[in-house]
C-alpha cells in the first residue's frame, strides 16, 4: 500500500502522483460497464429486425440491464465493506466480460436478455465502489475535480459506442460490437487487478473512516436500514433517478432511432448526433468539478442543471431536422454535468464523513439510476405507441425534471 501525501501550496492542495494512476484504472473499470450498457441504441435498426422484435421489446434490452442494478445497488454498500473496494470492482468488470461474451454468441432474444442481465451486475457494483476509492486517495478540496474526471465514464462510453457500433455492424455484423465490449472488459480487469491498491493513510476524512472501518467494525443490516432513513440521501437519489430516466434511458435509448425513422437521417449520422452530449460531457465533467472545488458550489449546480435540462429535454423529441437536433444535443451536453457531477458532490455534505452513510449514499444513487434505467425505456415506448414521439416531452420529460428541480431546492448543501 502507498501513503497519500497531501500538501498545500498557495491555497491549493496537491495529491500524491499515484492517486492519478488510481483514478485512471478506476475510470477504465467504470467505462467498461457503461460501454457495454450502451451497445444497442446505435444499432437499433439492425437488432430490431434481427431478433424479430418491436420498439417496446427493444426497450427491454436496456431495461433488463438495469434490473440487476436495482437488486444489487443497495446491498452493494454492505458488500463493498465486507469484500473491499478492489474485489467488488473486479466482480463488476468480470460480470461485464461474461455477459458480453454470452451476448455475442446469442441466437435468440431470450439469451440476449439474459446476457444483459449479467452485465447489469457490473454497473450496479462499480458505481458504488468507485467513488469510495476516489475519496480515499483525494483530499476533500480536490474531490470535485477527481469525481468530475471519473464522471466522464458515462459520456465517454456512450460517445464511443454511438460512433463505432454502426460502422462495426456495417463492416463485421452486430456481434462485433459485443466482442469489442468483451475485449474492453478484459483489458480493464487486468489493469485494475495489477495497479489498484488502497493507500496506507487516506487523503480525506471520508476515506480515513472507510479504511478504519474496513479493518475493525463491520456494518450490519441494522446499520444499513438506519442509513436508508436519511432523507437527504433519498433527495439526491430522486434527482439522479430523474436525470437518468430522461437523458441516458429515454434520450440515449431512442434518439438515434427517432432521428433515423422520423427525420430520415442516416443511421451513422443519427448516432453521431446523439453522441454530441457525450462529447461535451467528457470535457464538461472535469470543468464542473473544478468549478465546484474553487467556488464551493454544489446546490447551485443541481438546481440550475435540473431547470435547464427540463427546458431542453422537453423539446428534444420535437426536433426532426438535423440542425435543431444538433443544437438541442449541444445544450443537453452542456447542462448534464451540472447534475451528474453535482449530485455526487453533495453526498459527503449531506451525510458528513461517516463511511457507511457515504457508501450507502452512492448505493442509493446507483439504485435510483438503475430503477430509472429499468422503467424509462418501457414507459417511453408506451408513450410513443399511444401518443406519438412529440408527446414524450410534455407528457414525460417535463414532469420528471420538474420533480428533480423541486427536490434539488430542498437539499441541504452549499
Amino acid at each position: 500500500m502507498g501513503v497519500v501525501k497531501t500538501t498545500r501550496q498557495k491555497g491549493w492542495v496537491k495529491v500524491d502522483r499515484y492517486a492519478w494512476v488510481i483514478l485512471g484504472v478506476v475510470l477504465l473499470a467504470s467505462i467498461s460497464p457503461t460501454m457495454n450498457f450502451l451497445k444497442p441504441p446505435g444499432i437499433a435498426s439492425t437488432l430490431i429486425p434481427y431478433f424479430g422484435i418491436g420498439v417496446d421489446q427493444f426497450g427491454w434490452m436496456m431495461s433488463i440491464f438495469s434490473l440487476m442494478g436495482v437488486v444489487f445497488a443497495l446491498p452493494a454498500g454492505l458488500i463493498m465493506h465486507r469484500l473491499g473496494v478492489k474485489k467488488v470492482v473486479l466482480m463488476s468488470v468480470g460480470s461485464c466480460l461474461v455477459g458480453a461474451l454470452i451476448g455475442a454468441f446469442s441466437t435468440n432474444f431470450g439469451v440476449m436478455l439474459f446476457s444483459r442481465f449479467l452485465e447489469g451486475i457490473g454497473e450496479s457494483l462499480v458505481f458504488v465502489a468507485a467513488p469510495t476509492a476516489i475519496f480515499a486517495w483525494f483530499p476533500q478540496e480536490r474531490q470535485g475535480f477527481a469525481l468530475g474526471v471519473w464522471s466522464i465514464c458515462m459520456p465517454f462510453g456512450s460517445f464511443v459506442m454511438l460512433n463505432t457500433s454502426p460502422h462495426l455492424t456495417a463492416a463485421f455484423g452486430w456481434r462485433s460490437v459485443w466482442l469489442m465490449g468483451a475485449a474492453l472488459a478484459a483489458v480493464a480487469f487486468v489493469l485494475y487487478a495489477i495497479f489498484f491498491r488502497m493507500p496506507e493513510k487516506s487523503a480525506s476524512a471520508e476515506g480515513a473512516v472507510i479504511m478504519e472501518q474496513s479493518t475493525t467494525a463491520r456494518p450490519t443490516l441494522r446499520d444499513l436500514f438506519g442509513v436508508l432513513r436519511h432523507k437527504g440521501i433519498w433527495f439526491a437519489g430522486i434527482i439522479f433517478g430523474c436525470y437518468n430516466f430522461v437523458v441516458p434511458s429515454v434520450v440515449g435509448t431512442y434518439y438515434p432511432y427517432f432521428l433515423e425513422t422520423q427525420g430520415g437521417i442516416a443511421n451513422a449520422v443519427a448516432s453521431s448526433v446523439s453522441s454530441i452530449p457525450e462529447i461535451i460531457g467528457i470535457i464538461g465533467g472535469p470543468f464542473v468539478g473544478l468549478a465546484a472545488d474553487r467556488l464551493g458550489l454544489r446546490k447551485a449546480l443541481l438546481v440550475s442543471g435540473c431547470f435547464a435540462l427540463a427546458i431542453v429535454g422537453t423539446a428534444v423529441f420535437m426536433a426532426t431536422s438535423l440542425g435543431w437536433a444538433i443544437v438541442l444535443m449541444c445544450l443537453l451536453g452542456i447542462f448534464a454535468p451540472f447534475v451528474t457531477t453535482g449530485v455526487r458532490l453533495v453526498i459527503p455534505e449531506i451525510v458528513g464523513s461517516d463511511h457507511l452513510k457515504g457508501g450507502m449514499g452512492n448505493a442509493v444513487l446507483s439504485f435510483c439510476q438503475n430503477l430509472a434505467g429499468l422503467i424509462g425505456p418501457i414507459i417511453a415506448a408506451a408513450v410513443v405507441l399511444h401518443m406519438g414521439w412529440a408527446q414524450i416531452g410534455y407528457a414525460l420529460i417535463l414532469p420528471i425534471f420538474a420533480i428533480a428541480v423541486a427536490f434539488s431546492l430542498f437539499i441541504k448543501s452549499r
